[in-house]
């Protein structure tokens, strides 16, 4: 039999052997790794987060709008109920995280204030959009709701399209259509409505439901004072370098250094960008 080789020993260089990590330190480094990533995971929990609501939640029908009370942490969230052909109004308590079907309970108050009351429900809007308002000094809460097919959803999409602006007061749970000043404006169905400050925007939307009907790219601008609405801007086309918005379309208020500003996204068109 042949001679085994002698076993070399292997020799590091003081540097070399400093750089394999001991049995303690990769312990020490996969720790540190696991609590990081499950500090990361509890920061991700605590932007998204998935919680049970308790109520009547609204159905997922399409087209529907929402509004937000920040200060009070409500949700309401309006749409169409084609059964009944009617207009809904449900509010989400986040605090409580229960859901409130409070349609039945909005009573109709005549303008002005003072007339007799009659037990006269929303009428009937479909495609219509809304908008929360806190009114100052007063400091009533109100939802905006304008335009959308008055007779609810006719299929042929030739129903009447309205440019009515109705309040709804959350509290009180009374409603009405306000008489804006200035002129009216085209009448609007899957328009977008924001408030900013004392100033209500209306943008994009149809002139009926109709799905191969051009889509209305303007916008109209009111403002409240003196408690009252007028028309400062009607049906103002957009920019030239402004893109087709389209029906449906979303907007939100953003912070640009000291100055307040509205960020539009497209809604229901060709197009895919964002203005």
């Amino acid at each position: 039999m042949g001679r085994e080789a002698p076993r070399v020993p292997l020799v590091l260089s003081q540097k070399a052997a400093e750089s394999i990590p001991s049995h303690a330190a990769r312990q020490h480094k996969a720790k540190t790794a696991k609590i990081k990533i499950e500090k990361q995971e509890v920061a991700m929990s605590a932007i998204l987060s998935s919680q049970k609501l308790r109520g009547d939640p609204p159905p997922c029908e399409i087209p529907s709008s929402f509004a937000i009370d920040h200060e009070e942490q409500t949700l309401f969230f309006n749409t169409y109920n084609e059964r009944d052909q009617s207009s809904e109004i449900f509010s989400c308590d986040l605090k409580k995280k229960t859901w409130k079907n409070i349609t039945k309970a909005i009573r109709h108050l005549p303008h002005p204030i003072g007339t007799p009351e009659r037990a006269q429900q929303l009428p009937p809007r479909y495609g219509g959009t809304m908008a929360y308002y806190k009114m100052k000094p007063s400091g009533q809460r109100l939802l905006l709701l304008f335009g959308g097919q008055v007779n609810g959803l006719d299929p042929d999409g030739h129903g009447e399209v309205s440019n009515e602006m109705i309040a709804i007061d959350v509290d009180n749970l009374r409603w009405w259509v306000i008489g804006i000043a200035g002129g009216p404006v085209v009448p609007r169905v899957e328009a977008h409505l924001i408030i900013v400050n004392d100033q209500l925007f209306v943008f994009g939307g149809k002139e009926r439901v109709d799905e191969q009907l051009e889509t209305t790219e303007s916008y109209s601008v009111a403002s409240f004072t003196n408690n009252s609405w007028i028309w400062d801007v009607r049906d103002e086309p957009y920019p030239s370098h402004v893109p087709a918005l389209g029906s449906s379309c979303d907007a939100v208020t953003i912070q640009d250094g000291d100055t307040q500003k509205i960020l539009l996204t497209v809604g229901c068109t060709d197009s895919t960008k964002t203005v």
